[in-house]
This record gives C-alpha cells, structure tokens and sequence, in this order.
C-alpha cells in the first residue's frame, strides 16, 4: 500500500512552552504498512442546486436531455446517463446565481455541440482548454445556476 507524506510549509512562529507533560498511553507509533480501512467506499456525489420555478426548471433540465421527476413542488431530482442533478426549491433569486457545480464527461466536443445546438451556452464560458488539464464549457440554467462541463485532457 502507498502511504502519502504532505510537506506543510513551516513559519517563524514560536510555540509557547507550558509545563504539559506528553501523553501516558498505549498508543504506539504509525507505521507504513497500514492496513486501508473497512469503510465502504465513496461512490458518487450529487449536487443540490436552487431553483425558482419547478415547472421551468423540469423543462429546461428535460431540454438538456435529463429525466426529472418533478412529484414533488419543492424538490426535483434530475438525472441523464450517469449523473445526476437535484434542486430544491428557493425563492431568492440571488441564490442560484451564486451556486453550481463541475460534471466530469466523456466526449466533451459533442456534448457542446449539442448543448450549443440549444442555445444554454454561457457567453463567457465556450470550449476551451483550460490550464488545470480540463476541456470545458459552462452553461447556466434557468434560475442562474452555473454547470460547468469537462473532460480530462489526454
């Protein structure tokens, strides 16, 4: 197994000095052959945005090719392929303006094409490559919501 070891930068400042004594314990000293641990792994995430109207945003997010189940006023749940895009219902116009998320894709190229097809692109955020490795585009959605799109350059 592959242990990391971070490098913190260090300063000039002095720790105070007390009268603490070191720990009395059992506890031993870690070594480098540590087992992983038992816990399951993390699997996927899905990003909680705002939305100001149900019924827009089921369309706008349908537009995009998405499934909604819009059941419920207060909470849609989105998803296309592998990903998926829930909201909750806000009435704060600035909140979604200031909110969004990154989905990682395959096929970048073709995903803006289509999605340029539909008019969503951002004004200020077309394809590009950008300097941290990614390809990407960005669109808003009906309520402000920034999604930025990218793939992994090869």
């Amino acid at each position: 197994m592959m242990l990391w070891t971070f490098n913190y930068p260090t300063s000039n400042l002095e720790l105070p000095t007390s009268n603490l004594e070191p720990p009395t314990s059992n506890l031993q000293p870690r070594t480098s052959n540590l087992e992983p641990p038992t816990s399951m792994p993390l699997q996927s995430a899905v990003p909680i945005l705002a939305f100001l109207d149900a019924n827009e945003s089921a369309a706008f997010y349908r537009k995009l090719g998405f499934e909604c189940n819009d059941s419920w006023k207060e909470y849609l749940m989105c998803s296309r392929d592998k990903i998926e895009i829930h909201l909750w219902k806000c009435d704060d116009p600035a909140i979604p303006k200031n909110t969004g998320c990154y989905v990682r894709v395959d096929e970048i190229d073709t995903l803006y094409k289509e999605f340029s097809a539909l008019g969503v692109v951002h004004p200020n955020g077309p394809l590009e490559n950008k300097p941290w490795g990614m390809r990407q585009f960005s669109i808003l959605d009906n309520s402000g919501n920034i999604i930025n799109f990218g793939q992994y350059l090869d």
